[in-house]
């Protein structure tokens, strides 16, 4: 693999735009798409065929739903060990191996009026380069 395709994409609610996701994923042949937003519960996720997702769901009180998809051809294993990074903000990794090279991805929201998010626990995680936040 030459070069990895990334988009992120503030969804607002997954099940609505499941079929416009499949179809950039298709045609611009993304490997790695960064979802917040998703307002879907986990038994309610689509797949997206050749795509291994992983999905933290939406939560009553505040939480609103993070995913990462990563195609089924990319070496991927959750991250598991993630910090509190504040009240409403969610945080989920994937660390990829592409050929010999190990990359960290986080996936981080906090909703636009909350206002407590620990910035430093956020960039104590991307201490082992490379890492994309």
């Amino acid at each position: 693999m030459d070069n990895l395709k990334i988009i992120q994409w503030n969804i607002q609610e997954f099940k609505d735009k499941a079929k416009a996701l499949r179809a950039v994923l298709l045609k611009d042949n993304i490997d790695i798409v960064l979802l917040q937003e998703t307002l879907t519960r986990t038994e309610r996720y689509t797949n997206i065929p050749g795509s291994q997702g992983f999905h933290c769901p939406i939560a009553q009180g505040g939480n609103r739903g993070i995913s990462i998809l990563v195609r089924n051809h990319i070496n991927v294993t959750a991250i598991t060990d993630l910090p509190n990074c504040g009240e409403n903000v969610e945080i989920m990794g994937v660390n990829l191996t592409l050929r010999n090279l190990m990359l960290s991805i986080f996936n981080v929201y906090r909703r636009p009026r909350e206002h407590d998010m620990d910035l430093y626990a956020i960039l104590e995680i991307a201490v082992t380069p490379p890492t994309i936040i």
